[in-house]
């Protein structure tokens, strides 16, 4: 297995290099997320979840008012904003200017996080597609983008997962999707960091999820941070006939393959397992 590329983001005004790879935590704040640990529904959850995911050494604070779990029905517009106000007002009196991420598909929410809060990265899991003002938002704003590969969501009232592609043909229909969507947002004028997600479990089946692992250095062709978000997901918990509450031991596994194969931030619930896993693969690749 190869080094992945030295690459470096820009947080917070410093220069990053992503030789070490970054630890994305996950705050939910919402009632209904897959995970159900994962949720936090109250001012006090929200806190010492912040508190703990800091303790441990997370990098970045990914904030989600809107479940975005397969078959979920997305709360509305106004109620994501009132999660999105709570939670950032949380971090800000929790951690200070600590990195931020914003988890939405809606360009109103976006411009919350980063008006407001100064949020460091807009993360959508939409490709700018479910929102059509979320394109423009993210040109005017010029903040950190997470483009992930999200096919087979079909509007912001129905999260479906459907990716009909032939299978000798998915990777090069990923690889097509990227490059369109990267150009379209530099053609319009985005000169800021763009952070590739392959998506696993958005729009995928299990073998696509495992085809995309597997062949994740691809996405090194275009030059952008690899974010892998594999964090408990049914691509784990499915084969091997368990819940997502007893899938860590698969995450930390996929999760170290996916360092391997290129990838320079993880996604994940559970950041000190996260942390390990980074200080033993620097160990290994330096």
């Amino acid at each position: 297995m190869n080094v992945p590329a030295h690459q470096f983001i820009v947080l917070k005004g410093r220069l990053i290099n992503l030789a070490t790879p970054l630890v994305m935590a996950i705050i939910n704040a919402t009632g209904d997320s897959f995970y159900s640990s994962s949720r936090n529904s109250t001012k006090d959850e929200l806190k010492f979840r912040i508190e703990d995911a800091v303790s441990q050494g997370a990098d970045i604070l990914d904030i989600g008012g809107c479940s975005t779990r397969p078959g979920a029905t997305p709360v509305g517009e106004e109620e994501e904003l009132e999660r999105i106000a709570q939670a950032f007002t949380t971090v800000r009196s929790v951690a200070g200017e600590y990195p931020t991420s914003v988890d939405t598909f809606r360009a109103s929410v976006a411009r919350l996080a980063v008006n407001d809060f100064d949020c460091d990265i807009i993360n959508d899991i939409s490709a700018y597609s479910l929102d059509p003002d979320l394109f423009s938002t993210i040109i005017q704003l010029q903040r950190t983008y997470i483009l992930t590969h999200s096919t087979g969501i079909a509007c912001a009232n129905d999260i479906r997962m459907s990716d009909n592609t032939p299978e000798d043909k998915f990777l090069a229909s990923v690889l097509q999707f990227f490059a369109k969507k990267i150009d379209n947002l530099r053609s319009a004028g985005f000169s800021k960091d763009i952070i590739v997600d392959p998506g696993f479990g958005f729009g995928k089946n299990l073998q696509q999820n495992y085809t995309l692992l597997r062949n994740l250095s691809l996405l090194r062709c275009f030059d952008e941070p690899i974010l892998a978000g594999l964090s408990r997901k049914s691509m784990i918990y499915h084969p091997l006939n368990i819940t997502a509450e007893q899938a860590l031991n698969g995450t930390i596994s996929l999760n170290t393959l996916a360092l391997a194969n290129g990838a320079n931030i993880l996604r994940v619930h559970d950041v000190a397992e996260a942390v390990q896993i980074r200080q033993l693969y620097k160990g290994w690749f330096y």
